[in-house]
């Protein structure tokens, strides 16, 4: 070990060799800051149908559930209304026996109805999500119900908005108290000016003439015309006051018949919506059903041109005289073979036409193709592609042109706009 001498003096160190790096931090850091891209790159990979639209699923299952009994007491409001028509004029025991059975029988008329209306919504729109003719009587069973649902739920809910904004109640109040109020203000000054004129006539029984009777009458009219002036300022005030509460009254009216109008286009919209989202449930359901198909997760039907849309007649009479043509000319060619001398026709093995019953085959493991690559085929170039909507059945536009092409036997020329 060697010593420092007595002159030798030591030198300063940097900084970056006095503090060592914290390793622990740089790779927090580090972290931070690939877990950005990573976050970018997970927005921006396209996701299935069924998991994107998932929440708008779940959002129209939970709003047509309770749009249903919002519907249904709004309609028991209805019931409430025609139900107290009835109990116009004396009240008896016959009229709250009638009133109350069609306030029951109506009550059982909107859960029927509401029923009705929720069936025959499934049944139309999982026709039509399909590309089925829907029922007749699904149709009309929601036209039907759509028109009395609208009718008994804006009546409803107008009805209860009229109740609730109703202050004619208070109105009437408030002027009653106006009212007392004014005529005890004035009560004192008419009591002074009634003694006065009492005081007066007591005078005039005594005195019929002299300066006695001639003062008498002089105070009788001057409190008689004070306590006249007195009572029709009195009218005026009160009379105001009830102009001022009719006023009221009125506005009150027309706010509660604006707001029963807003109420009622409301109610219209959320029955349109209710629609829309039996609609969309179906469209969801029939679309992931399709994916789950393509993306050989779910087994494909035994009918697959249900689910493919429905061709034009001209284009199924061209492939039927297609097919037809095709199936002579194989048969043409089947007699001239039999015809020619020394030949042997060659008998090709034929499949077996029906169902096979046995294990299947399950050497081949199921292939699927990753959402990255594409998650539906290309029916001419047989690529995989990621379609945009439920019938984009080609990768790209020279395909679709190609396969038209190829089915018309026809050159496609684009037209000049």
């Amino acid at each position: 070990m060697q010593k420092l001498s007595k002159n030798t003096t030591p030198q300063a160190k940097t900084p970056q060799e006095t503090h060592q790096n914290d390793v622990f931090t740089d790779t927090l850091q580090e972290t931070a800051k690939k877990g950005y891209y990573l976050e970018a790159q997970k927005e921006l990979t396209p996701k299935p149908y069924a998991q994107k639209n998932r929440n708008l699923y779940q959002f129209s299952n939970g709003f047509t559930s309770v749009y249903h009994i919002v519907s249904f007491l709004l309609g028991i409001a209805s019931v409430y209304l025609i139900a107290k028509a009835f109990h116009t004029g004396e009240l008896t025991a016959l009229k709250v026996i009638i009133s109350s059975l069609i306030g029951l029988l109506l009550i059982g008329l909107l859960v029927g109805l509401e029923m009705l209306k929720s069936q025959s919504a499934i049944n139309l729109f999982i026709a039509t999500s399909k590309g089925e003719n829907a029922p007749t009587g699904a149709k009309l069973g929601l036209g039907f119900t759509f028109v009395l649902s609208v009718l008994f739920s804006a009546i409803g809910g107008a009805f209860l908005t009229v109740e609730m904004n109703d202050k004619s109640t208070i109105i009437q109040t408030e002027l009653a108290i106006q009212t007392d109020s004014l005529k005890n203000m004035y009560s004192s000054q008419l009591e002074g000016y009634e003694m006065s004129i009492n005081s007066s006539k007591e005078t005039l029984k005594k005195y019929s003439k002299g300066w006695r009777a001639n003062n008498a009458r002089k105070d009788l009219k001057e409190a008689t015309e004070a306590k006249n002036n007195l009572l029709d300022k009195l009218d005026n005030r009160i009379t105001l006051e009830s102009n001022k509460a009719v006023k009221n009254t009125l506005e009150n009216a027309k706010e509660g018949a604006n707001t029963a109008y807003i109420v009622s286009f409301i109610v219209l919209c959320l029955e349109i919506i209710c629609i829309i989202c039996y609609r969309f449930r179906f469209i969801y359901l029939r679309n992931t059903e399709r994916e789950g198909v393509n993306f050989d997760i779910l087994p494909k039907k035994e009918n697959p041109t249900a689910d493919q849309p429905k061709s034009e007649p001209l284009t199924e009479i061209a492939e039927i005289l297609k097919t037809f043509l095709s199936q002579t000319q194989s048969v043409t060619t089947d007699v001239t073979q039999a015809v020619q001398p020394y030949t042997i026709p060659t008998v090709q093995p034929q499949k077996s036409i029906g169902f096979q019953f046995g294990k299947k085959d399950t050497t081949q493991a199921v292939k699927r193709k990753p959402l990255d690559e594409g998650n539906r085929e290309c029916l001419n170039c047989k690529e995989p592609f990621i379609y945009k909507t439920w019938n984009h059945t080609y990768c790209s536009e020279k395909c679709r042109i190609t396969a038209w092409e190829a089915k018309t036997g026809k050159t496609f020329r684009k037209t000049k706009k």
